[in-house]
């Protein structure tokens, strides 16, 4: 199970550090969240994960990960396929198991089921990615994939709590 927590914990948080040192080797401003969403934290058994730039929840019962990210480099917009690329690229072998366009909040988004593993565990990721004022977001679960369907109403919940100035 530690090493469960250990790996869901590395393939939400490697993205961003991997963002942070391209931004720095390429003298490019590093990651910030967006001040222009807010939201409720995930209840329950989740507590926040500190070490990110972006907000970052654990189930501290199912292990599963609840996090979102947000990229507003007006430099180089993103499409929403870009956005999910984010997330794909921190699990190996994905393949995108269910991939739907959604209207997020009366927006398209795009909604994935991700299955991959991340050192030699199975894994699922569940995201969706939307725009909304020039910013790109990614919401994600993230888990074994016997564990996620737990913690689907929390992420529900947390998806219907964003609220966007």
């Amino acid at each position: 199970m530690k090493k469960h927590l250990l790996l869901t914990s590395f393939i939400i948080l490697a993205p961003f550090v991997l963002i942070s040192c391209v931004s720095s080797l390429l003298k490019e401003k590093a990651p910030t969240f967006s001040k222009d969403v807010e939201f409720d934290a995930p209840k329950g058994s989740f507590y926040q994960l500190e070490k990110s730039v972006f907000p970052s929840w654990k189930n501290k019962s199912t292990g599963n990960v609840i996090s979102i990210f947000s990229d507003c480099q007006t430099e180089t917009p993103k499409t929403l396929n870009d956005l999910q690329k984010y997330i794909e690229d921190s699990v190996e072998n994905s393949k995108r198991a269910k991939e739907a366009v959604v209207q997020y909040q009366n927006n398209p988004a795009l909604q994935l089921l991700i299955q991959g593993e991340l050192e030699s565990n199975p894994i699922e990721v569940q995201s969706i990615s939307f725009v909304r004022s020039g910013c790109g977001y990614v919401v994600s679960l993230a888990g074994k994939p016997q564990q996620l369907k737990l913690d689907q109403t929390s992420y529900d919940q947390f998806l219907t709590s964003l609220k966007f100035k």
